[in-house]
Formats: C-alpha cells, structure tokens, sequence
C-alpha cells in the first residue's frame, strides 16, 4: 500500500473509531482481492477497499465485488479523504 493509500486508511480508521463504528483490517489468508476493511454500523455492514487516486481494482478485486453485489452486500471504493468523509455522512444517515 501506497503512503497515500496508508494516510486514507488511517484518515478511515480514525473517523470511525470517532463514530464508534465496529471496524477490521480484513485479511483473509489464501483468498487474494478481497477488500480492505469490514466496516459495521447499527446493523449495517459495509466493505471497504483503500486506493490511490489513480488506483485501479485488480482482477480479483473487480471478481470480489461481483460476488458483493451478487449477494447485495454494501461496498465502497475510497480514493481520497473527501472519499471518506462522504463515507462517515452515509453512515451517520443511518438510523
């Protein structure tokens, strides 16, 4: 990861831990392209890829999100802090 991509996902981490959202750095040993974090928030539960602004899902990622989307799981890809401060507002809509 990028120290860009690191500054975001420390930016995440800490606005989340301010909301008091449940987070993990997910890490899934032998499965490679799943996302980067697991976010959950009253009742919700959101999965969250870091990149760069110029960054691209790989392969595996593109086949991971599918299989989000095929089973309606929420998911966020976040290029920037104004990425995730429109995060944080989504998660403060819910009710």
């Amino acid at each position: 990861m990028g120290s860009r991509e690191g500054s975001v996902e420390t930016y995440l981490r800490l606005a989340l831990l301010r909301l008091g959202a449940y987070q993990r750095k997910f890490v899934s040993p032998g499965t490679r392209g799943v996302f980067d974090r697991i976010v959950g928030y009253k009742g919700s539960v959101f999965f969250i890829e870091i990149k760069s602004l110029d960054g691209k899902l790989s392969t595996k990622q593109e086949r991971e999100k599918k299989k989000l989307d095929d089973q309606n799981l929420n998911w966020f890809v976040l290029y920037s802090i104004k990425d995730v401060d429109s995060f944080i507002r989504i998660l403060k809509c819910i009710v």
